[in-house]
């Protein structure tokens, strides 16, 4: 499952389907408590070698299931980010 996940994104060439999948809080939730373990084991591996079977199936889940919608928001959000960030100049 890790392959097809880091396949399915990392590799991926849609870059849009890398922010929409980053950008989602379950997501970014599971990584960061990842990260921590992967720390705490001296970075061996990779992050995704230390989820449990949960954790891994809610992250292909969220990976197989990217929408063109999902695409369209995190585009939006980040054209919004951008905006609101000129504003502030």
């Amino acid at each position: 499952m890790i392959r097809e996940l880091t396949y399915m994104i990392d590799e991926s060439d849609d870059v849009w389907r890398k922010i929409a999948f980053y950008s989602d809080q379950r997501v970014q939730e599971i990584l960061d408590s990842l990260y921590v373990r992967w720390g705490n084991a001296n970075y061996e591996k990779t992050p995704l070698d230390y989820a449990s079977d949960e954790e891994l199936k809610e992250l292909y889940e969220k990976a197989i299931h990217i929408k063109e919608e999902d695409k369209d928001r995190a585009m939006l959000d980040m054209y919004r980010k951008i905006a609101l960030s000129g504003e502030e100049e």
